[in-house]
């Protein structure tokens, strides 16, 4: 019998002493460790929801995705650059590109996808057709705006035009979203023909398909019912809160995910069983932006443990990738061009290429409970913010964050440790715990992925 669990914890970087009940362990190089992690099977086959799990050809795996919304002009007036920001993104291991289908709106003038134009079309094929090429899939998003399609004719003809494309295509689509932010981009007031407009699609593809995130705050409510509540979707489109100044401060945002779906209990009837996080907070996102690597990849390991099969890594560049109204606000142009933008990149690609594949689709669990293999035990006044705990059989993932005062790992079983660190993918430290062995947790905000396997008692 085996027990995998992966630990995710705010600590420092500290190799830990030895204590009783502790067996120490080879220590990989840090040279080693900061080369990058292959990217893993390039896609194979129609993407397809296993309950919570995404799967393909090649089996589980889990949706890292990465906001690419200008990539419908960047097919028409920077393809070299669109194509340098896909191999860049399948090099670190991310799946697959958020893209918006339609936009036109007075911020985007110079850099419109406007399904009026000549060749858009061929445009929005040949994106599908280059992201998969170069090893990632699509996940598109209709409308960003409604400003190019004024009425409900032309939206249901936009939405057959992207129908008519993906034939043939399915397998190069991750998913289809009817609209981003739908509530602010045109169908505040077209919650029916949202749904609608869902259906349509719905019922003449396999691909899978989701409709628009509810508007803030994230609760049930007529909007989210409303949205939601006929069955048109396959999954919950979820934008979390970004603000950065709450009591658990920066990791607010992390903590997020674990709401899901406790958060709607009460209308959970009629609703997807599946979400995704599809726009959290990133390095010059608006509202609130997050640059260090320990709290984006922290948030990215919280969600895909609390169940949601599909992250997307949301960056200023993004959006525009250096429109205009991006300069305005000083976002970088390229991906590149972000500050610590490697650090994040090796960070996705190593601590995605150690979680298990099928996470999301594990049961969550109470870490207190009597049975669980390992607990943790803070000596001081202020504890973490939260812990994000799953299994499934006998293995378990546990991402604790937010660690202040010193904390205790504890075994109440023997089991073999081994620590990570998840932006380098460094192996910091190997041990054996015996049951009641204890490993002490420093302090320290930056973050450790820790693989527990359970041994012979």
């Amino acid at each position: 019998m085996k027990l995998t669990i992966v630990l995710l914890a705010a600590l420092s970087l500290t190799p830990v002493a030895t204590v009783p009940g502790i067996e120490r362990g080879d220590v990989t190089s840090l040279a080693a460790a900061q080369s990058a992690p292959s990217p893993g099977l390039a896609p194979r086959g129609r993407v397809r929801l296993a309950g919570r799990v995404l799967q393909d050809d090649r089996g589980p795996f889990l949706g890292l995705g990465a906001t690419l919304f200008w990539s419908v002009w960047g097919y028409q007036h920077d393809r070299p650059r669109l194509v340098q920001h896909f191999d860049l993104l399948r090099a670190h291991g991310f799946e697959f590109v958020r893209v918006l289908g339609s936009v036109a709106g007075p911020s985007w003038q110079d850099r419109a996808a406007d399904p009026r134009a000549v060749g858009y079309d061929a445009a929005i094929a040949g994106v599908t057709d280059v992201a998969f090429e170069h090893g990632l899939r699509v996940g598109w998003t209709v409308f960003g705006d409604t400003v190019a399609t004024a009425t409900p004719a032309s939206r249901q003809a936009l939405i057959d035009r992207f129908l008519a494309m993906s034939k043939g295509r399915e397998h190069k689509i991750l998913f289809i979203e009817v609209a981003n932010e739908g509530w602010q981009n045109g169908f505040n007031d077209r919650l029916e023909e949202l749904q609608a407009l869902g259906r349509s699609l719905n019922e003449r593809t396999d691909i899978p398909i989701t409709l628009t995130s509810p508007p803030p705050p994230l609760q049930c409510g007529k909007a989210l019912t409303a949205i939601y509540g006929a069955g048109a979707a396959d999954f919950l489109s979820l934008h979390f809160d970004r603000d950065l100044k709450s009591a658990d401060g920066r990791w607010g945002p992390v903590r997020q995910p674990l709401k899901w779906p406790a958060l709607f209990a009460s209308c959970r009837a009629g609703l997807p069983d599946v979400a995704a996080n599809g726009e959290p907070v990133g390095p010059q996102s608006s509202v609130a932006s997050e640059g260090d690597p320990v709290y984006i990849l922290s948030g990215m390991a919280v969600s895909f443990v609390a169940g949601l099969p599909i992250y997307v890594w949301h960056t200023g560049p993004g959006v525009r990738g250096g429109g205009k109204s991006d300069r305005a606000l000083n976002r970088a142009a390229s991906l590149a061009e972000l500050p610590r933008v490697q650090e994040m990149l090796r960070g996705f690609a190593a601590l995605k290429g150690r979680l298990p594949a099928d996470l999301p689709g594990w049961s969550r669990v109470d870490l207190e409970a009597a049975n669980s293999p390992l607990r943790l035990e803070s000596s001081g006044a202020r504890k973490l913010v939260d812990v994000a705990a799953a299994q499934n059989g006998t293995a378990m993932a546990l991402v604790p964050f937010g660690l202040r005062d010193e904390t205790t790992l504890i075994a109440n079983l023997p089991v073999r440790i081994e620590v990570l660190h998840p932006v380098t993918g460094m192996v910091l430290d190997e041990r054996a715990l015996q049951r009641g062995g204890r490993m002490p947790l420093p302090a320290n905000p930056a973050a450790l992925v820790i693989l527990v396997t359970k041994r012979p008692q």
